[in-house]
This record gives C-alpha cells, structure tokens and sequence, in this order.
C-alpha cells in the first residue's frame, strides 16, 4: 500500500514538475529505484519466511541474503531523503551551515551504524 502510494507521489511530480533541474529528477528516480529494489527484496524475503520456510524455526533464526539486501537498500534510501531534505533546510535557511553541519553528520553516522549492523549479522544462502 505504501509502495503504491510512493509510485502516485513521483508520478504526480513527473506530471506536474517536467521543468525541474534534471538532478533533481535522477535523485526522484534513484529514490524509486531504490525503494522498487527494497519492496522487490523485502517481499521475497517475507515468502521465504512465512510461505516456503513455514515452520522451520532453524530458518528463522537465521538472516538471509533477500532480507539483508532489502535492509541495506532500505538505509540507503533513507539516506537520500534525508540528505536531500538538510540541502532544502540550508537553501531555505539563507544558505547558513549551522543546520548541515549538525545535520550531515548525523545522516553519516545512522549510514556507519546501520552498516555496521548488517555487517555484524550472520547471513545464510537459500536452498
């Protein structure tokens, strides 16, 4: 429901924005691939879990490459959001740096952690 949502958002802006910066409509697209890849991942990944697997509770304790993946593209895409939004907060802010220099450091340090996480899990291949 919320992917379909997403689709309508960008379909919306492709319709009524055609004379954006095209940066700005490759981050839109990089943006919906991302998020495409990420529901693509996570719905195999939930079939594996709920569907193919059900009742093996040794699979379910154990992380899977579609899960991970989905986890990873997840991160980057929240990234890209979140950098995209502290450049409109120091565009909109008179170009002062106070904002982003609190504000990048902080999308840097969710991207080492959220890594790091994913990094420390141990991932088995399917059957």
């Amino acid at each position: 429901m919320f992917y379909g949502a997403n689709c309508l958002q960008i379909f919306i802006y492709l319709v009524n924005y055609p004379n954006d910066k095209m940066t700005l409509r490759a981050l839109v697209a990089a943006v919906w691939a991302a998020d495409t890849v990420h529901q693509i991942l996570g719905t195999i990944g939930i079939w594996q879990y709920l569907v193919s697997n059900f009742g093996n509770y040794v699979f379910d304790q154990e992380t899977h490459v579609p899960m991970l993946l989905a986890v990873i593209f997840l991160v980057i895409v929240s990234a890209m959001a979140q950098l995209f939004l502290t450049h409109k907060i120091w565009h909109l802010s008179g170009r002062l740096w106070i904002f982003p220099a609190f504000l990048i450091p902080a999308v840097i340090a969710q991207l080492v952690i959220d890594f790091s996480k994913c990094n420390r899990r141990t991932v088995y291949r399917s059957p």
